[in-house]
């Protein structure tokens, strides 16, 4: 079973730019560019989930020849909804 000592100590010695000839100064510019590749990365995938979820959808329908009761019942089911009737008669 992994325990949190294996773990942690995999994370920190994590490298994904490994270079054949490295001294401990590049090892340690490489572990850093890993660390601040995988924070940016999941930051992205977290707000381009957190986008997809929040983003609300404009949805388009047209209904002919709306009764008051039809325009009233549209505005009550989403009030920050923008409803467009461009007609004369509803």
């Amino acid at each position: 079973m992994f325990n949190l000592k294996n773990i942690a100590r995999h994370l920190t010695e994590l490298n994904l730019f490994r270079t054949l000839n490295s001294n401990e100064n590049t090892l340690y510019n490489e572990r850093l560019s890993t660390r601040l590749y995988l924070i940016l990365l999941n930051i992205g995938i977290v707000t381009i989930f957190l986008y997809m979820v929040l983003a609300k959808q404009m949805i388009m329908f047209t209904i002919n020849w709306p009764s008051i009761f039809d325009y009233e019942k549209l505005i009550i089911a989403d009030s920050d909804s923008t409803i467009d009737c461009p007609c004369s008669y509803i």
